[in-house]
């Protein structure tokens, strides 16, 4: 976070280290085997979809 403020600013640089949710869900599911369901993993890779892609434009948006 402190290493992209200069390029990007403090706002988007706090934005973009929230990132780390994909990993911990990500984790959570394949390193400690939690269970879920079809319906639960398309919720969770379409909202991982949606959270990459704001990054994406929020990165941009400067």
């Amino acid at each position: 976070m402190f290493y992209s403020q200069p390029k990007v600013g403090v706002a988007t640089s706090f934005s973009l280290s929230q990132l780390l949710v994909i990993f911990s869900t990500l984790g959570g599911i394949f390193i400690l085997g939690e269970k879920k369901d079809r319906r639960q993993m398309i919720g969770i890779w379409s909202g991982i979809i949606v959270i990459v892609i704001a990054s994406i434009l929020l990165g941009n948006l400067k």
